[in-house]
């Protein structure tokens, strides 16, 4: 994966994120010409554990939603290792401005920003750096149902099988096919 990015919901707010970023010293870098053709403004830094991290405005949207046989609505979350966990938390929470909403003792940290759902961002400790899985949200649990009777069907490894996550009233189940990245969790 090259990047993790958020939708800002204003100049406001994407220009004190920016500020926030340089007075934290990170480095702060403008987005790439391909990037650009997709929004109306943004930039990019690194975070200690190395992931570039994009934030923009205005990001392009259909008129109308393409077919939607099973297609996720959106990305609900990255959730990373990183043997720089201490770092890469106060960066998160420090100069981009997260906020957390749990954590699992010294471990795991479950950080939330501007869309109000329980954790936009999560992140553990790791002896290396890794995307441990990427969470896609679903229209409905019968979506998510049938993600689950897709991947029996096609014999895809279901690492973790219908899980309830209380803090975010959500239903979920983990697929991992090593060869095609990181773990995907789909739910509702």
């Amino acid at each position: 994966m090259r990047a993790f990015g958020f939708s800002v919901e204003s100049e406001g707010a994407l220009d004190a994120l920016r500020t926030r970023g340089t007075a934290g010293r990170a480095e702060v870098k403008e987005l790439d010409e391909a990037e650009k053709q997709w929004c109306a403004n943004g930039f990019a830094t690194v975070d200690p554990a190395g992931n570039t991290v994009e934030f923009f405005t205005e990001f392009q949207e259909w008129a109308e939603r393409p077919y939607r046989a099973y297609t996720p609505d959106y990305i609900v979350h990255p959730f990373i290792g990183t043997p720089k966990y201490d770092e890469t938390l106060k960066f998160y929470t420090y100069v981009l401005g997260f906020r957390a909403s749990d954590y699992i003792a010294n471990v795991t940290a479950f950080l939330r920003s501007e869309n109000r759902l329980h954790h936009s961002f999560a992140m553990r400790r790791a002896k290396e750096r890794e995307i441990a899985h990427i969470c896609f949200a679903m229209g409905s649990l019968d979506q998510v149902m049938r993600g689950r009777a897709l991947a029996v069907y096609d014999k895809v490894k279901i690492a973790a099988d219908m899980a309830n996550h209380s803090a975010s009233k959500s239903i979920a189940f983990y697929i991992e096919d090593p060869k095609h990245g990181p773990r995907i969790e789909l739910c509702n």
